[in-house]
């Protein structure tokens, strides 16, 4: 069973990850160590976004099944094999990091005339849950109630799109919605993902984002979805609150961000 549910999600990652450029599966698959690596070779990635426009020349999922999905340049393979190699289960360590980092940046400032932007980290850890008698029910809280985006509870804790269809788990305190979690489903029709999660800096501390987070988890779970959490690196409070709502941390996720030399 859990086999089959890390394998979902491996899947459902991976669609993410290769969205918007068509991949070939190379057939250098085994294994380096204990580590099983599958290996995905792609042009390099351009994204236009609000800070300007950006490459990713390698993307890296490592899931708790010693699974490791690699995405990169085909020549950079070999440079990656030897990282793993001598990293093997530290693979997003800030010496493994750095040290990809180094190895890959002189070819693509000679190459492409792109270097390294640390202003970007793109490092997540991956939190899921498949089975109801996981969940922390316990930290579900009598305010905590089911909204659509057409709420006419006065939302007071962020904005939402009242044009975009939705489902929503709220904290109702005095006919406001101080705390939410927000569903978002995936393209397998087995999972889902929670999304924004968010508090009114006048309600944080009082449990109400963990009991939002699994009362949506618990509604998908007696549906049969699978549910996946995201958080970033550097984000503990959000790391707590998928463990304290029950979810499993199941793998991480490294993007590396480069931009045009000035």
């Amino acid at each position: 069973m859990r086999d089959k549910f890390i394998e979902k999600i491996k899947n459902e990652i991976c669609i993410y990850l290769t969205s918007g450029w068509s991949v070939g599966i190379c057939e250098d698959i085994g294994r380096i160590g204990e580590i099983f690596v599958r290996y995905y070779e792609y042009e390099l990635e351009k994204k236009d976004i609000y800070l300007g426009t950006y490459y990713i020349p390698l993307k890296y999922m490592y899931t708790s099944d010693k699974y490791l999905t690699l995405f990169c340049l085909k020549k950079h393979k070999e440079i990656l094999f030897d990282v793993i190699k001598k990293y093997q289960e530290d693979l997003f360590s800030k010496d493994c990091i750095d040290d990809i980092y180094s190895r890959i940046s002189k070819n693509l400032r000679e190459t492409f005339d792109i270097i390294p932007d640390s202003s970007l980290i793109d490092y997540d850890i991956l939190y899921a849950i498949s089975e109801k008698s996981g969940l922390n029910l316990s930290a579900k809280q009598n305010t905590t109630i089911k909204f659509n985006e057409k709420t006419e509870y006065d939302v007071i804790c962020t904005q939402i799109d009242k044009t975009k269809p939705s489902v929503f788990y709220g904290t109702l305190i005095d006919n406001k919605i101080v705390s939410l979690a927000e569903l978002e489903y995936c393209s397998d029709d087995d999972i889902v993902h929670v999304g924004y999660v968010c508090t009114h800096e006048n309600y944080r501390n009082k449990g109400y984002a963990v009991s939002n987070t699994t009362a949506l988890a618990e509604d998908m779970l007696n549906t049969g979805k699978i549910v996946i959490y995201e958080s970033g690196c550097d984000n503990i409070a959000s790391q707590k609150l998928a463990l304290s709502s029950g979810l499993l941390e199941i793998g991480k996720l490294k993007l590396y961000w480069f931009k045009k030399c000035n």
